[in-house]
């Protein structure tokens, strides 16, 4: 279908005008959206599902299975297992009902890539902000990031979910299944959706916002060049700053030594002060360096987007949907509807749960 447009230039006699583009069946439309919507829906459905059963039976086991509960490795294993080798398989079956289109395969340059890196980062601090700002306000304060908990962890199986099965799979569904199963239907409606349900995807507030900015930069990148590799580097670059590289400088930030420094700073002699500094410094400075890169990839993805914003372009769709019905066709329809609901209340249940 994506070479719609090729096929039919090619197959006319010279100086004769192509046809226009075929008229879009809005409801076969809708039926693909909703086929998009039915297959997250039942992905969440699995995971809970298995997760459930896989409790039920360790519950069954007595002390043995109490043990395996509360096991370190099992909290990571209950998040990946169920999501990855189940739920995962089951949506993609669902969503080969759906017809692929997927873009046209380009290489990006190293420098293009570089970039792309920076206005990751800078949207992704703008959404952490947004996203953190509304947490507090809806809860009064009391909701708490579990995300960012468990990137604290130093079990080393968060490595193997968070850096590497994560990026892979999300990318996997979100961006190379949905947007191929809804580009013929426009690129800017594929990447728009596909964001949007990644972002509710992760079912809390605090990183609604950036998933669906960082989203919306992993969807350009994919129908840009349309190859996943690009977005699953740099989803993977992501996450290894944010659950590895982070948590280690952090650990390595005596907060309570700056504390007692900054206390007890006017009785303290200047050999207990130099002997304070030479134990805070080196986890300082790894701190402070940490934040500077941070900042200006951030920066440099500030620029980068202002400088080339009015460059950002879409290529029309086989079957281009009317702008005065894409709304109503992409998200009124049973899928998309059922798998907002789900997710936007498990996403204010986490608020207002804390």
């Amino acid at each position: 279908m994506n070479e719609y447009n090729d096929n039919i230039n090619n197959e006319l006699p010279t100086g004769e005008t192509p046809p226009t583009a075929p008229a879009v069946d809005l409801k076969k439309a809708k039926k693909d959206f909703s086929t998009v919507g039915l297959s997250l829906c039942a992905l969440l459905a699995t995971v809970y599902a298995v997760i459930f059963a896989a409790t039920f039976v360790l519950a069954l086991m007595g002390e043995t299975g109490e043990r395996l509960y509360n096991s370190p490795y099992t909290i990571w294993i209950l998040n990946s297992l169920p999501m990855y080798c189940v739920a995962v398989p089951v949506a993609l079956l669902i969503l080969r009902k759906a017809p692929s289109c997927p873009p046209e395969r380009r290489s990006l340059s190293f420098t293009s890539m570089l970039g792309y890196v920076a206005v990751a980062v800078f949207v992704m601090n703008v959404g952490n902000y947004i996203g953190v700002f509304l947490s507090m306000l809806m809860s009064n304060g009391t909701a708490e990031n579990a995300v960012s908990e468990l990137a604290m962890d130093t079990n080393p199986l968060k490595i193997v979910v968070m850096v590497i099965l994560a990026p892979f799979f999300e990318e996997l569904v979100f961006r190379k299944q949905l947007i191929d199963r809804t580009r013929i239907y426009g690129e800017k409606t594929a990447v728009m959706l596909s964001a949007i349900l990644f972002a509710l995807f992760h079912t809390n507030m605090f990183q609604f916002f950036y998933a669906f900015f960082v989203g919306i930069v992993f969807g350009y990148i994919y129908i840009k060049s349309g190859k996943l590799r690009y977005t699953v580097i740099i989803h993977v670059f992501v996450n290894f700053m944010g659950s590895v590289v982070a948590p280690f400088v952090v650990s390595k930030l005596d907060t309570e030594m700056i504390a007692d420094l900054e206390a007890n700073l006017e009785t303290m002699t200047t050999e207990q002060m130099m002997a304070a500094m030479n134990e805070i410094l080196p986890g300082l400075l790894m701190y402070l360096g940490y934040s500077a890169v941070w900042g200006i990839l951030g920066l440099a993805g500030l620029i980068i987007y202002i400088v080339k914003k009015k460059t950002v372009s879409y290529e029309p769709a086989p079957l281009q949907l009317p702008a005065e019905h894409a709304a109503t066709t992409v998200y009124m329809n049973l899928g998309i509807v059922l798998y907002i609901i789900i997710t936007a209340a498990m996403t204010i249940l986490s608020v207002l749960g804390g």
